[in-house]
């Protein structure tokens, strides 16, 4: 909750992606007896022409779901503490990267509880049949994609209680604004 709370007033600030996270970092820093940390991806849309920038701390690389097919965003993270997870390092610094979605074009985002999930015999998950799992009939909605895929993590780990979180979130830029009366833009995602 308290990330939540420092995120919402990054945003008022109107503070970049990377900015915000490297403010929430030392914030988080500074008051860790526990060494509690935060894994997260912050991603901000213009839904004027689907330009995103993201900025990824301790997250699993995204996926983007493209015309021409699947691709992992790739992201870097390093010793020297660039991004990692929230809360680890105080002199972390916090990289922002720029991608562009066209109309129809979606972005998969998720915890490392999806790709760790582990089966009877220990075996993960794995990013190989994330992507195969996602990427099967392309002609798929986001919601069956998602509902796919936790069919399929329940089924890999059977009756396995899980022993991480599995969130996702599947973002599809749907399309380009067209300019209405009045003058104003609509945007749809």
């Amino acid at each position: 909750m308290r990330v939540h709370t420092m995120l919402r007033s990054g945003a008022h600030y109107n503070l970049s992606a990377s900015d915000s996270l490297l403010r929430i970092n030392r914030e988080i820093v500074q008051n860790n007896p526990s060494m509690m940390f935060v894994t997260m991806i912050y991603f901000i849309c213009d839904l004027r022409d689907g330009s995103i920038r993201l900025c990824n701390a301790g997250h699993p690389a995204p996926l983007l779901l493209r015309r021409s097919g699947a691709e992992w965003q790739a992201v870097s993270h390093d010793q020297s503490g660039d991004n990692v997870a929230l809360g680890v390092l105080e002199s972390a610094a916090y990289t922002e990267q720029t991608l562009t979605l066209l109309p129809g074009e979606s972005i998969l985002l998720y915890t490392d509880g999806v790709t760790e999930c582990i089966d009877r015999s220990q075996t993960m998950y794995g990013e190989t049949r994330l992507l195969e799992c996602v990427t099967a009939n392309p002609e798929r909605s986001n919601r069956e994609r998602c509902e796919k895929l936790f069919a399929d993590l329940a089924a890999y780990q059977k009756e396995l209680d899980p022993f991480d979180d599995t969130t996702t979130l599947f973002f599809k830029f749907l399309s380009i604004p067209t300019t209405i009366p009045g003058g104003q833009d609509e945007a749809k995602a």
